[in-house]
């Protein structure tokens, strides 16, 4: 499990890294998470998506997942020092449903 990496630059400094490993560890599965918040904003995904296509990955999607939501909405609600950033609701994005991506190397 990666980040997609769509702009925090953790974020994406993870996504690069575990992306290398997993292009020199053949025959790893490697699925993408969207990031929480960073996903809703405007064209981010799908220039993730473009750029895993345009560095030979495909990025197929997978059967979206419930999380366990009162177990994440008591976590994300103790991460207080972050959730000041986004207001009162700008962060209800994490309780939503997760979308995840299969990577595989594209075939053309």
């Amino acid at each position: 499990m990666i980040p997609l990496g769509l702009y925090y630059s953790d974020h994406v400094l993870t996504h690069m890294a575990c992306r290398n490993a997993w292009r020199s560890s053949r025959g790893l599965t490697c699925i993408a998470y969207e990031d929480a918040l960073y996903r809703r904003m405007d064209g981010l995904v799908q220039q993730r998506l473009a750029d895993l296509l345009t560095n030979g990955i495909a990025a197929t999607p997978e059967a979206s997942h419930e999380h366990p939501a009162l177990a994440k909405r008591n976590a994300v609600g103790a991460y207080t020092s972050q959730l000041k950033a986004f207001g009162p609701h700008g962060y209800d994005d994490v309780y939503a449903d997760e979308h995840y991506w299969r990577l595989g190397l594209a075939t053309q």
